[in-house]
């Protein structure tokens, strides 16, 4: 499913995960969102997958979203699976691990 998508920012946390005794780093990206869908706008929270290389920069996109599931909770949920800037042809295609994503040069 493809919907437009204004990121207002992207901040990331990190740190080591001790609770399995084992000191493990982690890091999680979220994007703060505008969603423009057809009956308005929506403001949320827009996990980056780790597979994406680098953080998009504030802007437009058109995004990719896949299904997934929680490994925690093990409910469905969508997942980003690729942002294509607006102002910016295929060859700027942010990828994750979906592939059926177009076949375009990755710009991540």
């Amino acid at each position: 499913m493809k919907t437009r998508v204004e990121i207002l920012s992207v901040e990331e946390n990190s740190g080591v995960s001790m609770k399995t005794g084992t000191a493990k780093p982690w890091s999680i990206r979220k994007a703060h969102a505008v969603l423009h869908l057809v009956d308005g706008k929506e403001v949320g929270i827009i996990q980056i997958p780790r597979d994406m290389e680098r953080s998009p920069a504030p802007g437009m996109y058109d995004a990719e979203f896949g299904i997934g599931v929680d490994f925690k909770t093990r409910e469905v949920h969508g997942r980003l699976v690729g942002l294509i800037p607006v102002s910016s042809g295929p060859d700027a295609y942010f990828t994750g691990s979906d592939k059926s994503a177009p076949a375009a040069k990755k710009a991540v």
